[in-house]
Parts: structure tokens; C-alpha cells; sequence
């Protein structure tokens, strides 16, 4: 393992109104390993602090996924409206809601 590139992740707990729990994760040379503060994990982003920067990331994503189909497919009058709702479905609001419910 390289320290330099070793981060851990970790809940902390509340002791007391002063103390948290201290980070005690040792890399095998000793040396302790440095705190996350965030990291993304199977796509999605983690933070300690909430997950406002997630969900702005996502309708980031959804709001450029929206601009490209408006701007090639959705001004093309051959394809029906039955298909343009079904690629907005698949293509943006998969997007935004994919594993939503994970997200703290």
C-alpha cells in the first residue's frame, strides 16, 4: 500500500460535547493514515457533510443530458412523441433519480 495515496473514510462517533472518537487507522509502516473528508463510491460522491454537492452534481448531469436531446433529437419532428418521452425518461431522469434513495 502507498501511504501517499491511502485516505480512510470513517463515521465518526460523538463521544461527548467535546471529544469525537479519534481516527486510529495506522498504515503497516505506522504511520497514520490521512481522513476523507469525501470520496465517490460506485459513482456517487460521499461527504461527511450532507449530500447538497451530489444532488448538484446530478442535476448538473440531467440539465446537459436535457440540452443535448433538446437541441438534436427533440427538434427532429420524424420521430414521434411517444419515443421523445420514453428517450427523455431513459436519458435524463435516469440520470438525476438513479440510486437516489442512497443518497443521505
Amino acid at each position: 500500500f502507498s501511504l501517499s495515496k491511502t485516505e480512510a473514510s470513517v463515521f465518526r462517533a460523538w463521544i461527548n460535547a467535546s471529544e469525537w472518537l479519534d481516527l486510529k487507522i495506522y498504515h503497516p509502516d505506522g504511520n497514520k493514515v490521512k481522513e476523507a473528508i469525501a470520496f465517490k463510491y460506485l459513482g456517487q460522491r460521499k461527504e461527511r457533510t450532507g449530500a447538497r454537492t451530489e444532488v448538484n452534481v446530478r442535476i448538473g448531469d440531467a440539465v446537459s443530458a436535457w440540452h443535448l436531446l433538446k437541441n438534436k433529437l427533440f427538434r427532429n419532428k420524424r420521430l414521434s412523441v411517444k419515443l421523445r418521452i420514453r428517450l427523455y425518461s431513459c436519458l435524463v431522469t435516469s440520470r438525476l433519480l438513479s440510486a437516489a434513495e442512497t443518497i443521505p
